[in-house]
């Protein structure tokens, strides 16, 4: 089963908390994004967990560095998954997924801007993360589409399930769920929509169609 997961970004946390309570339902990782992170640290992830004990909580720290100390920090806090940049040192990485079995929690591995990705695609394949995600980013994205990089992923990802993210909506969730993720993670465009609840439904319902 396709799994989804909302990046919870710009919001305050008050109104990610609402948005996440508004779509329980039908998703099963909250991601404590960036930006968000930054703006209230670990106390975001205190307040997640409490509020949602069933769910995932991916803290996405997009770490560079001291993948498994900083990793411990999220753990610590009630994150279930914590994200490392692959356009890390290779040790990084490592550190990262060794925690996460220290913790009995979860790592996802973000290809973000990373250069040969066919290369460490198979090569992170090797390291037992939970997930590796191919991400289109947002600056320069433009009409990018994270498409074609999932299709490589899917080819070569024998271990670790694949997830895909980067500008995805009801535009192209058809030809995204054709290419076979195992996660698909939603933002912009679904908080773009009007009835957010509604335009969850209508993704979910093309991804199930597929």
């Amino acid at each position: 089963m396709t799994t989804f997961q909302i990046a919870l970004d710009t919001f305050s946390l008050d109104q990610a908390i609402e948005m996440a309570a508004m779509l329980a339902d039908q998703v099963q990782v909250f991601e404590i994004g960036t930006p968000l992170v930054l703006r209230e640290g670990t106390n975001a992830i205190r307040r997640m967990r409490e509020r949602f004990p069933k769910h995932d909580i991916l803290a996405d720290y997009k770490m560079m560095d001291a993948g498994d100390y900083e990793a411990h920090i999220a753990y610590e806090a009630g994150a279930s998954i914590v994200t490392v940049c692959g356009a890390a040192n290779p040790e990084t990485v490592q550190n990262a997924v060794k925690q996460a079995r220290k913790d009995k929690a979860k790592v996802m591995i973000d290809m973000i801007a990373v250069r040969g990705l066919e290369e460490w695609l198979e090569a992170y394949d090797e390291f037992g993360a939970d997930y590796i995600q191919v991400h289109t980013a947002f600056d320069g994205r433009g009409d990018k589409s994270p498409l074609e990089d999932l299709k490589l992923a899917k080819k070569i990802l024998k271990k670790s399930k694949c997830a895909v993210a980067g500008g995805i909506g009801l535009h192209d969730i058809k030809e995204i769920a054709a290419a076979g993720p195992d996660h698909i993670i939603l933002g912009s465009r679904l908080f773009a929509a009007e009835d957010i609840k509604e335009e969850m439904r209508k993704i979910a319902a093309e991804v199930n169609g597929v």
